[in-house]
């Protein structure tokens, strides 16, 4: 079974996220439920959510560029501070992503790949996936406008989403072009 969501925003900077479900189970997703920890266990989370950043961007060196790399750090710390576990750099996705991002800098306008090419270029196994784009003067600026807009959050912050390809391109106009592709 295949799903897609799309949902309408009124920015002028960032198209709406995209999601994308296959269900191989028969069975639906649940939605995680909101409680609050104990603060110790908070603090213990955030301490281990801020450790497991530093190790991917450690890991990742070298694969992304020190653009995608500060839009990564801010996606996770996001995760952390929401308290959802950190998305681990994936390269197919990221490739996937920085392509993207690349033609949408090409052209300097921001849309969605296609749900149909989106789910073809995506890894084996792959249950469920989210995009996210955006374009902006900096990283910093394009991922407020991500927490700023409810589906772009939503997609960022999903529990189930353990992965993340992230691709930020500079385009002629001098803008930074960015699209994430999460994936379960």
């Amino acid at each position: 079974m295949h799903e897609a969501e799309t949902t309408t925003e009124m920015n002028p900077t960032m198209t709406t996220t995209t999601r994308t479900t296959k269900d191989t189970t028969g069975l639906v997703p649940t939605e995680p439920t909101n409680t609050r920890l104990p603060v110790p266990m908070r603090l213990a989370r955030r301490i281990i959510g801020l450790a497991s950043i530093v190790v991917a961007a450690l890991v990742l060196t070298g694969c992304l560029s020190e653009t995608e790399q500060a839009s990564l750090e801010l996606v996770n710390r996001a995760r952390v501070d929401n308290g959802v576990g950190v998305l681990a750099p994936d390269e197919d996705l990221t490739a996937v992503a920085r392509d993207w991002a690349a033609q949408m800098a090409e052209v300097g306008v921001i849309s969605h790949r296609p749900d149909d090419q989106l789910m073809a270029m995506l890894p084996a196994g792959w249950r469920s996936a989210a995009e996210n784009v955006g374009v902006g003067p900096d990283v910093g600026k394009v991922h407020v406008a991500f927490l700023d807009s409810s589906s772009h959050r939503a997609s960022m912050l999903e529990a189930r989403f353990t992965r993340v390809g992230i691709g930020a391109v500079e385009g002629e106009d001098g803008r930074i072009y960015v699209a994430h592709v999460f994936m379960e």
